[in-house]
């Protein structure tokens, strides 16, 4: 199957509430405002599930990240925005591509004040209709630690089945998380899609 994404251009994606685009260096106060928080953070083990102290711990860690991913051609992490608005809310996106597997881990993250608005599986949804159409997936795949149902719910209304648990995979913050693991292929995809 023909990719048709190539890395030349970052995209920009439409849904009925939201604008994706590519994170600035502008949305540094934004990024820090969610990664700041120990509620939102909690179940971030790659941050060992606490919040940044600082904005520019923040920047460095996300935006900065988001921009070596897109560089490299290994991943694509978008600013999710409110239509209208261009105010970084969240941000979401394909973690790794390995084009060999026609494979993506995604992973996602929302302002808490955000929480609730059913704005994230909005965005999986785009992100899911991007990956299997632009990128030529056949797996989508996430990992969810153990207790963050939010985001369970998110991947569940999206067609996610739970494959398996790791158990005891991470350690973080003074003990041992399961990470839950979800994949989505692409005939599953297709099917709920008509």
């Amino acid at each position: 199957m023909k990719v048709l994404f190539d890395y030349t251009t970052f995209p920009i994606l439409q849904t009925e509430r939201l604008r994706l685009r590519q994170m600035t260096d502008a949305d540094t106060d934004d990024v820090f405002a969610i990664f700041g928080d120990a509620e939102t953070c909690k179940y971030l083990i790659d941050q060992a599930c606490q919040p940044y102290g600082t904005a520019a711990e923040a920047k460095a860690t996300v935006i900065d990240w988001s921009t070596r991913r897109f560089a490299d051609k290994k991943g694509l992490r978008w600013a999710l925005t409110l239509k209208g608005e261009d105010r970084l809310i969240g941000t979401a996106g394909f973690n790794t591509w390995h084009q060999g597997d026609r494979r993506g881990e995604i992973g996602y993250d929302l302002l808490r004040s955000q929480w609730g608005k059913g704005l994230m599986t909005e965005a999986v949804g785009a992100l899911l209709r991007f990956g299997f159409q632009r990128m030529a997936l056949y797996r989508v795949e996430a990992d969810v630690t153990e207790g963050n149902t939010g985001s369970v719910r998110v991947l569940e209304k999206c067609g996610f089945t739970h494959e398996g648990t790791w158990r005891d995979k991470h350690y973080a913050a003074g003990r041992y998380y399961d990470l839950l693991q979800f994949g989505l292929l692409r005939p599953e995809y297709e099917a709920q899609e008509g």
